[in-house]
């Protein structure tokens, strides 16, 4: 009894604390952010908010990773993930700040590959899939702005950057599906033979 109410006491303090600094602390951070005072409690405004932040960045890796599945999230990887959360400085941010510190991220990892074309290829590669199990066109010419806008390439350059990464991704589309049906149909004449094979072979038995 003595120990719940100690605890309970310390969370109100905590919380009074976190009002005190502009903070909103949820029931369920109370324990854990205890835990990472310490002894350094009570704790000063600088000492309450790295507790938190290193508390809520761990929720906001996961956040981070549903919000990378949407439309209007850049192509991210785990590292990006884990690099976005740990940029963040302020306990209250919200997704809005979540997806801008993802984006920053996405733009340094594309930045270091040294040259557009193998930043676009890296890029390409992370797009999730469309309804056609394909990324859209749209997100390829997306992501053909976001590399250069990693490389800072200029307004015309930017804009014709991403208009020939939609445009190569269409063609090689096109020669894809055009390999495919020309193979779809090769197979179907070697069908239609043997099967017209084994029917002159039927035939000859016959008479």
């Amino acid at each position: 009894m003595e120990q719940h109410k100690s605890f309970a006491e310390a969370g109100e303090a905590i919380r009074a604390a976190a009002l005190a600094a502009g903070l909103a602390v949820a029931p369920h951070e109370l324990r854990p952010l205890l835990k990472a005072l310490g002894d350094r409690f009570p704790a000063s405004d600088q000492a309450l908010r790295a507790a938190l932040l290193g508390i809520r960045r761990r929720a906001w890796r996961d956040r981070l990773a549903a919000l990378a599945k949407g439309a209007a999230a850049p192509p991210a990887r785990p590292d990006d993930l884990d690099a976005a959360a740990a940029s963040i400085g302020d306990p209250e941010a919200g997704d809005a700040e979540l997806l801008s510190a993802l984006r920053e991220a996405v733009l340094a990892r594309l930045a270091g590959y040294g040259a557009p074309e193998a930043a676009l290829a890296a890029a390409l590669e992370d797009l999730p899939e469309g309804p056609s199990r394909e990324p859209t066109l749209e997100a390829v010419e997306h992501c053909g702005r976001l590399v250069a806008e990693a490389f800072a390439l200029p307004g015309a350059d930017a804009a014709a950057f991403a208009s020939r990464a939609a445009e190569a991704e269409r063609r090689r589309r096109g020669e894809r599906h055009a390999a495919a049906r020309a193979a779809r149909e090769t197979r179907a004449e070697e069908e239609r033979r043997l099967e017209a094979w084994e029917a002159s072979l039927v035939g000859a038995e016959a008479v």
